[in-house]
């Protein structure tokens, strides 16, 4: 198969490359720019991920804040409705409607009647508390991955 003059070109063209690559990085000053234009395209992509992970931590940080904050608010409200259906002098609608509220904000609760509800602690239901902000806070972490 004969060879074209292009082809022939580019092949000399190619030589002289190689030639001259070779030529230049025995110029102490041709490789000291090289290190020095590679050092500085590391610290660039080392800058750019510390930026990331700074960006990610943030975000992680801000999440944690939201959760903390609706735990108490969690927490709170879950007091207040056991002290309305735990008291003596709430009326049974003001009880059963604070009832109602509780299985509402707790769906955990399930099957729990309102007779199982009165005789419930608060340390229990506090429990059943920290139990759905720690899945909540595993869900909100896979959700960042």
């Amino acid at each position: 198969m004969p060879v074209y003059w292009h082809e022939k070109r580019s092949i000399i063209a190619r030589k002289a490359q190689l030639a001259l690559n070779a030529a230049m990085l025995t110029n102490p000053y041709v490789l000291l720019a090289t290190a020095v234009v590679g050092l500085g395209a590391a610290m660039w992509a080392f800058h750019d991920s510390t930026t990331a992970a700074e960006k990610a931590q943030k975000q992680l940080n801000k999440e944690q804040e939201e959760a903390a904050q609706k735990k108490q608010e969690l927490t709170s409200k879950t007091d207040s409705l056991i002290s309305k259906i735990n008291s003596e002098t709430e009326s049974v609608y003001s009880q059963v409607k604070a009832y109602k509220e509780l299985k509402k904000s707790l769906p955990e609760l399930g099957t729990m009647t309102f007779e199982i509800c009165r005789r419930t602690s608060r340390k229990r239901f506090s429990l059943i508390s920290v139990k759905i902000e720690k899945w909540t806070m595993l869900l909100r972490l896979m959700k960042m991955i």
